[in-house]
Order: C-alpha cells, then sequence, then structure tokens
C-alpha cells in the first residue's frame, strides 16, 4: 500500500484499477453493458498490432476504473482473481455471432468484441511491468 517516492499508485491500486478494467470490458463483451453492436458492412478488422499503437505512453485511466488510495492489498488480489474468473467465464460463454460485434474506444478505435481479449492480455502485461518495477523485481 506505500506510495511510490516518485508518486503514482500503490501495487494495491494497479491491481484493483486492472480488476476494474476486467469487469467493465467483461460486461461490455457479455452485454451486460450495451456498448457493443453488430459490425457496420464496412468494419474490417485490423491486426491487433495495428490497434495497440493507441496504447503506447502514459495513459490515463477513467476515473470508473481507478481505484481509491484506501484500497488494501486483500481486497486488490480478491478482487483481480474474481475479475480474472470473469473474463474467462465470459470468454467461454461468448457466441460466434456476439463476438462479431463492435465496440469503438477513443483509445482502440472499433474493434471486435475478440479483439477486447487482446487488449485485456495486453493491459494485464502493462500493469504486470509496471508492478515488478514498482516492486524492484
Amino acid at each position: 500500500m506505500a506510495v511510490p517516492p516518485t508518486g503514482g499508485w500503490t501495487a494495491a491500486q494497479i491491481a484493483a484499477h486492472v480488476a476494474a478494467l476486467n469487469r467493465v470490458l467483461s460486461a461490455i463483451v457479455s452485454g451486460r453493458i450495451d456498448r457493443a453492436a453488430p459490425p457496420p458492412d464496412e468494419f474490417v478488422e485490423l491486426p491487433w498490432s495495428d490497434v495497440a499503437t493507441g496504447l503506447t505512453g502514459r495513459l490515463e485511466a477513467p476515473a470508473s476504473v481507478t481505484a481509491p488510495p484506501t484500497v488494501t492489498r486483500v481486497e486488490a488480489r480478491e478482487g483481480f482473481e474474481a475479475s480474472r474468473a470473469l473474463v474467462l467465464e465470459t470468454f467461454a460463454a461468448i457466441d460466434e455471432m456476439r463476438a462479431r460485434h463492435v465496440f469503438t474506444d477513443s483509445r482502440t478505435g472499433t474493434i471486435s468484441l475478440y479483439q477486447i481479449g487482446d487488449w485485456l492480455t495486453a493491459h494485464v502485461i502493462r500493469h504486470n511491468a509496471q508492478l515488478k518495477a514498482l516492486l524492484g523485481r
């Protein structure tokens, strides 16, 4: 829970943030949050490597997925584990028709719901590296 000397999030806040984004994106994929739509006729899925170019550098997380400074290590870990299970359940349950729907975000542009899985993976990798640096590993 120690705040880094240079500022920024604690390790618990990072884990809680990843959990929060996992929950939101899983809800979009499943339809619990209605932000996906059938693809327009002209939609062409770009390779993830092209999409990911918008996800580099310092990004500001929306307040809705930013953990409070009071989040504890236990809360963050439990939240992360629950969100991990939710992601796995969500993608196991998605059918091909739903997976072809698209989602538009200012950072990624329009992507398929399958590509939200790529986004979640890249997000975990990004914050895993951040945690390792923070914890000196």
